[in-house]
């Protein structure tokens, strides 16, 4: 399975990734390494507790 998720992202780079479609989504941010480690940690960052909340300011 990752090898065709794999396949199929690398096929698929000139394409939009459809927004709708959240397991494309995942293998897409989970394709480089370096993503998927960001993502690991934010994850367990967010489980422990350690969050907080920005006010977002509009251009």
């Amino acid at each position: 399975m990752k090898i065709s998720l794999k396949n199929q992202i690398k096929n698929t780079t000139t394409e939009t990734v459809n927004s709708d479609s959240k397991l494309t989504e995942t293998a897409y941010l989970l394709y480089s390494p370096v993503n998927a480690e960001h993502l690991k940690k934010s994850i367990a960052q967010f489980k422990a507790g350690n969050i907080f909340k920005r006010k977002i300011f509009e251009k």
